[in-house]
C-alpha cells in the first residue's frame, strides 16, 4: 500500500470546523445585513440621481467604490471558504476567511457605531422659533431635553404685557417637546419663556427657563418684510458669518438644507445647535431671535437620519408632508418648502401632487417664493442632476414662481431662466471651484463666505448679498410677475 505524499500528510485540519463553519456563516449574514443597511440608508441615492453617471466626485468616488469592492471581496472569500470548509470537513487552511470576517465584522461595527446614532436626540437644548402656517399670528416652538420630560409648559405674553398665557407640550413625555403658539398679533415682538408645570420633579434645562423674545411677522408688505437665506452649514456656522446674520433686523432666516453634515448622528446635530446658538438667542425685545424655515438636504437624510430633521423642526407650516415639505403664508408672500435632496429620488408622487395643489392655490399676482436644497439650475457640479430643470422648472414658470432658493453646490450664484429667479447661497462652506457659467447666470462666486437678505416692498424686492465682514457682494431688484 502506498503512503500518503508530503503534502497530504502536512495538510491542515480544523478540529472545529463545524463551530468555524458557523462563525463563517455569521459573518456573511452580518455582512449582507450591514451592507443592504449602509447602502439603503445613503449611499444608493448616488445611483438614484445620477452621479455615478453625470458628475465627477473627485477622490471621493473611487474611494468609496473601492471600500465596496475590497469588502465584497471580502464577503466573496468568506462565502467560497465556508462551502469549502464543509465540503472538505474541515480540511485546508482557511486564514485568507479568518482574516477577511474580521476585516467585515469590523466594518460593520464602525457603520453601526457612526452611522446608527439617528434615534439619539442631541445633548443640546435649544429653543427654536419655527414658522407656522401663518407666521404674521402664530409661530411653532421646539425644544429638546437629555432626558425625556413631560412636565414642560412654555409661558408666553405680549412684550410689556402682564398677561401670561401657557402653550402645553404636543409631543408628551420624551426628549422632544412642541409647543404651538398663535392668535397673536402681527409685528409684534412676544417674550417667552420654558418652565415646569407645578407637580414636576424634573427641573428645565439650564438657560432655557430664562426670558427670550420672538417677533410675528407682518401681515403684509406694505411696510417691508425681510429674510435671510443660507445653506450648507454642516454642523459648523462660521462665527463671523452667524454673528453677522444673528444681528440683522430681519423677520426670517432660510437655512436651504445640509444643516446637519450627518442626519443620522447626534453629534452633528449639537455641532449645528451649537455654532448657530446666536440665531435662536432673543435675549432681548430689540434683538428677538430668528423665525426659521429650515429645508431639509441630503446630508440630514444619510444612513436613515431623515427622522432626525422631523425631531427637531416638528410641526413647521401647513402640508401633508411637515416637516420636509411645507407651505407658509405671509400675507401675499408664499412660501414653498420641497424635499429635493440630491435630485428627484426623493420627489415623490405624493409630493408632486401636493406640490401641483399648492402652486395652483395661489393668486399668480401674489409673491411665491419655492425653498430646495438640490438647485433646479446651477453652474456648479452637483447642481446639474438629470430631470431636475426638465421636471420642476415647467412647474414654476407656469405658475408664475418668483423666486427659487437652494444650496447643495457651494458656491454663490442668481441665475434668471424664464422669468424665474434662482438664488444659490450655500457659501457657509464654500468648496467648489470655479467652473463657466451656464446661460442666465447673472452673478457667480466661488470661493467667498457670505449670505443674501432679502426685502419686499409690495411688488418689489431688493436682494443684497453680503460677505462675511460686512461688504456688498451682489445686489438686485426683482418685481412681482
Amino acid at each position: 500500500m502506498s503512503s500518503p505524499s508530503k503534502n497530504q500528510s502536512k495538510e491542515y485540519y480544523n478540529a472545529h470546523w463545524k463551530i468555524t463553519s458557523v462563525i463563517l456563516a455569521c459573518s456573511i449574514g452580518l455582512s449582507f445585513y450591514f451592507g443592504i443597511w449602509v447602502f439603503i440608508g445613503g449611499f444608493w441615492v448616488w445611483w438614484a440621481a445620477g452621479y455615478m453617471q453625470e458628475i465627477p466626485f473627485g477622490l471621493l468616488r473611487p474611494i468609496a467604490y473601492g471600500g465596496w469592492a475590497f469588502l465584497i471581496a471580502c464577503l466573496c472569500i468568506d462565502i467560497y471558504c465556508t462551502l469549502r470548509l464543509i465540503q472538505r470537513r474541515g480540511k485546508g487552511r482557511y486564514r485568507f476567511a479568518y482574516a477577511s470576517a474580521i476585516i467585515i465584522l469590523i466594518a460593520g461595527t464602525v457603520a453601526f457605531i457612526n452611522f446608527g446614532g439617528g434615534s439619539f436626540p442631541t445633548q443640546n437644548t435649544p429653543l427654536i422659533v419655527l414658522a407656522g402656517p401663518d407666521p404674521s399670528t402664530g409661530v411653532v416652538i421646539d425644544c429638546f431635553t437629555p432626558a425625556s420630560q413631560g412636565n414642560l409648559v412654555m409661558d408666553w405674553n405680549k412684550n410689556g404685557s402682564s398677561t401670561v398665557t401657557q402653550a402645553f407640550d404636543t409631543r408628551g413625555n420624551g426628549n422632544t417637546h412642541c409647543f404651538i403658539i398663535d392668535g397673536l398679533q402681527p409685528n409684534t415682538t412676544y417674550e417667552y419663556r420654558l418652565v415646569a408645570n407645578s407637580s414636576s420633579t424634573q427641573s428645565v434645562p439650564a438657560g432655557n427657563d430664562q426670558p427670550r423674545y420672538f417677533k410675528t411677522a407682518p401681515s403684509n408688505t406694505t411696510n417691508g418684510f425681510s429674510f435671510l437665506s443660507i445653506s450648507d452649514i454642516h454642523s459648523n456656522f462660521v462665527s463671523p458669518l452667524v454673528t453677522r446674520m444673528a444681528a440683522e433686523k430681519t423677520d426670517f432666516i432660510i437655512e436651504a438644507g445640509d444643516i446637519s453634515d450627518n442626519g443620522a448622528l447626534a453629534s452633528d446635530w449639537d455641532g449645528y445647535f451649537s455654532t448657530a446658538s446666536p440665531l435662536f438667542a432673543g435675549p432681548n425685545a430689540s434683538a428677538p431671535v430668528k423665525i426659521l424655515l429650515p429645508v431639509i438636504g441630503n446630508h440630514e437624510t444619510n444612513f436613515f437620519g431623515k427622522p432626525s430633521f422631523d425631531r427637531y423642526f416638528h410641526g413647521i407650516g401647513n402640508g401633508t408632508g411637515s416637516p420636509y415639505y411645507y407651505r407658509v403664508d405671509v400675507g401675499n408672500v408664499h412660501f414653498i418648502a420641497l424635499d429635493i435632496e440630491w435630485g428627484l429620488e426623493s420627489f415623490t408622487s405624493d409630493q408632486a401632487t401636493w406640490f401641483n395643489s399648492t402652486l395652483a392655490s395661489i393668486n399668480p399676482s401674489d409673491w411665491i417664493i419655492v425653498m430646495t436644497h438640490c438647485p433646479v439650475f446651477s453652474s456648479g457640479d452637483d447642481g446639474n442632476v438629470t430631470g431636475v430643470a426638465a421636471k420642476i422648472a415647467p412647474l414654476l414658470e407656469h405658475h408664475g414662481v418668483d423666486l427659487v432658493i437652494s444650496g447643495h453646490d457651494h458656491h454663490y450664484e442668481r441665475i434668471v431662466h424664464n422669468n424665474v429667479t434662482y438664488m444659490l447661497t450655500a457659501t457657509v462652506h464654500p468648496e467648489d471651484p470655479p467652473v463657466p457659467k451656464i446661460p442666465g447666470s447673472q452673478v457667480c462666486i466661488w470661493g467667498q463666505v457670505m449670505y443674501a437678505r432679502y426685502v419686499i416692498h409690495g411688488n418689489r424686492l431688493d436682494l443684497t448679498s453680503i460677505y462675511e465682514n460686512g461688504t456688498i457682494a451682489d445686489t438686485a431688484t426683482i418685481y412681482n410677475r
